[in-house]
């Protein structure tokens, strides 16, 4: 709406001005708002990302330790075997 009175037109353009200052200020508060969400989302990830790899690598040590478990149990079962055949012949 052109103003044809200088004054009201400066009015309306102090008016438009500080209007979108303050959408301005309410978009940068946002942003920054989101910015530290995101900062602290990708540290939370970090965290999470380094457990699961300490996790894995215990799960790696288990599941070692359960094969190495498995042929003790197996050559103890093998021995035993052997032992009753023995038994069994005499």
């Amino acid at each position: 709406m052109p103003y044809k009175d200088p004054q009201k037109r400066r009015e309306a353009r102090m008016k438009s001005y500080y209007k979108n200052k303050e959408k301005y200020s309410k978009i940068k508060q946002e942003i920054d708002s989101l910015s530290k969400e995101h900062e602290e989302l990708k540290n939370e990830h970090a965290e999470l990302k380094k457990q699961i790899e300490q996790e894995k690598s215990s799960l790696h040590i288990m599941r070692k330790q359960q094969i190495e478990v498995e042929k003790e149990l197996d050559e103890a079962n093998s021995r035993l075997y052997n032992a009753k055949e023995e038994l069994e012949k005499k």
